[in-house]
């Protein structure tokens, strides 16, 4: 019996289904975009090391939400550096993150897909635990 006088519930294990235990095809990772130009190349470049370190095939999908700053163009001259790994969105106006998110998880091709903010809110070595 618990403290309060009531059954502590019995705790059982939920088997992995087989598929989590498969070695995805392509892991797509998608990172809104907004005021990010001073830290995105920066960003970028620890996320595609550490992709590239597990040896996983994968694309990250920048979506630029109608930023002010130069984002844009940082995230040009990251596809032309990595054009197989690093896809663009930008979006017409500014509609906000979760549009933001929904559009790239829209576009995006992996069988596994996570969502990363790209102002290292979320830093690249976060994804082997995702």
């Amino acid at each position: 019996m618990g403290s309060n006088g009531h059954e502590k519930p019995e705790v059982t294990a939920v088997p992995r289904p087989a598929e989590w235990s498969k070695v995805p095809r392509l892991v797509s990772i998608v990172c809104p975009v907004y005021r990010e130009e001073e830290g995105l190349a920066d960003f970028a470049e620890g996320l595609i090391e550490v992709m590239r370190g597990l040896k996983l095939p994968f694309e990250v999908i920048f979506v630029e939400d109608d930023s002010p700053d130069a984002s844009l163009e940082v995230i040009k001259k990251l596809h032309a550096l990595y054009p197989v790994e690093v896809k663009a969105l930008s979006l017409s106006r500014r509609f906000g993150h979760q549009a933001s998110l929904g559009a790239g998880f829209h576009y995006a091709r992996g069988d596994v897909v996570l969502f990363m903010d790209s102002d290292n809110q979320h830093p690249p070595s976060l994804v082997p635990v995702l």
